[in-house]
């Protein structure tokens, strides 16, 4: 993202799903802005910032972001109420004098775009958590929302057309799709040669191994196929017929039953 030349970036539910050395190690190294608007920190060394102020052509550009508590679990340090924090965040940056408030939004796409229907005085709010970008600007008032798709794979470029009082008169979108026939950035797939290896190794590593394989039950004819015989499968079942087993019980002599033995005279 640096070698990109990113401005600023919304923290995600997969960011603070990191461990926080790990998180805040890559925040650090970061040449842009990280933002966590309504997302209070867990600790001190938490170091993402509420809003930046960029110039950008003779304006003053006041950013934000917001994040929904409910993309997360177990995580009790945000915000819920981003309309809220929205407000907020649009009147601290009217007061530092910025020309344009944009908001990113990392929300559902119901909720972005109520944002400017609910939120007065934000120019452009920015989304990217749907499954594919937008076919138009959606305009509330004076305030517009574009989203561009998710998980990188649009890349978009927003226009703005500002009269003399440095009000929008009108934004131009195009949203290009990023295909496998666009040329490979050398550097970029430079760093990705370097760490696919292991990459595919810790994968590896942490898939659970695949369920044992139960054996299957086999039937009876099947056993009789080996050279089996009824008895030695089942001595009790009956060869006849396919009921539960049975036990024959002892005969009874036929006939009179026997006199007892006479008992001799001496």
């Amino acid at each position: 993202m640096n070698h990109i030349g990113y401005d600023a970036m919304q923290l995600g539910e997969l960011d603070l799903s990191l461990d926080k050395k790990d998180l805040n190690s890559l925040i650090s190294n970061s040449e842009f802005a990280v933002l966590g608007s309504n997302i209070d920190p867990r600790g001190a060394e938490d170091i993402w910032e509420e809003y930046v102020i960029k110039k950008i052509g003779g304006l003053k550009i006041g950013i934000f972001g917001e994040l929904r508590a409910s993309l997360l679990r177990n995580e009790n340090s945000i915000q819920e109420d981003y309309f809220a924090n929205a407000r907020a965040m649009v009147e601290l940056l009217r007061k530092k004098k910025c020309d344009l408030i944009i908001c990113i939004a990392h929300l559902d796409d119901r909720s972005a775009k109520a944002l400017p229907d609910s939120v007065s005085g934000i120019d452009i709010v920015m989304g990217g958590k749907v499954a594919g970008p937008m076919k138009e600007v959606h305009q509330v008032g004076e305030s517009y929302y574009i989203n561009s798709g998710d998980r990188g794979r649009f890349v978009g470029l927003m226009q703005l057309h500002l009269n003399r009082d440095r009000d929008i008169d009108s934004v131009a979108v195009t949203i290009k799709a990023l295909e496998a026939a666009d040329p490979e950035d050398p550097y970029i797939k430079a760093l990705v040669d370097e760490y696919k290896p292991e990459y595919d190794r810790r994968k590896k590593e942490q898939s659970p191994p695949p369920p044992p394989q139960k054996a299957k039950p086999t039937s009876q004819a099947q056993q009789l196929q080996t050279g089996d015989s009824p008895e030695q499968l089942n001595p009790l079942r009956s060869r006849s017929d396919g009921g539960p087993p049975t036990v024959s019980p002892p005969k009874r002599p036929s006939g009179p039953p026997a006199a007892p033995p006479k008992k001799r005279q001496n």
